[in-house]
């Protein structure tokens, strides 16, 4: 069996470092981007990819 190659052609990174936890660290939000709900961070996500 011949082996293949794996490319990867695109990527995004996610911002949830600074809504989840964020600069608060005790696991609520509170980064730059605590106003935004988990369902927007996902939509620009995904948009992004």
């Amino acid at each position: 069996m011949e082996r293949e190659d794996v490319v990867i052609v695109g990527g995004a990174r996610t911002p949830f470092c600074e809504w989840l936890g964020g600069k608060r660290g005790d696991g609520e939000r509170g980064g730059r981007l605590a106003s935004m709900t988990a369902e927007d961070l996902g939509s620009i996500a995904i948009r992004a990819a």
